[in-house]
């Protein structure tokens, strides 16, 4: 069975968590957006810049409402965008030498040490 870490970076701040070995990188990716991204989106407009796979971002943009993750980042999406806030989500392919993607990936790996969420 595959460990699997979940991580990202916002500025200064890096957040981490360790999820079940049999938590897929789908499932991963879409457990850092909800309970990480949404939570940095504080001013009235952000971008945010997503090294996720396509299938992650196609599930949300398709709004595949069985998938348990999707159906909550959505009604949070929802929520931020009814109180104000413009949210953009902007994909940018992984392992291209970005710094933030790479602090991300570390991230990610140091996670495996924790205890399981």
């Amino acid at each position: 069975m595959r460990s699997s870490g979940s991580g990202i970076v916002y500025r200064s701040t890096t957040k981490t968590t360790r999820l079940p070995n049999t938590a897929s990188i789908f499932s991963a990716e879409l457990y850092d957006f909800h309970l990480h991204w949404l939570s940095f989106v504080v001013a009235k407009r952000t971008i945010l810049l997503s090294f996720q796979t396509i299938s992650s971002l196609q599930a949300l943009s398709g709004f595949k409402l069985e998938i348990h993750f999707v159906q909550n980042i959505i009604k949070d999406y929802t929520h931020l965008t009814h109180s104000g806030k413009t949210i953009i989500l902007c994909y940018i392919p992984s392992h291209v030498n970005i710094l933030g993607n790479e602090r991300a990936d570390t991230a990610a790996k140091s996670a495996l040490s924790l205890p399981i969420t």
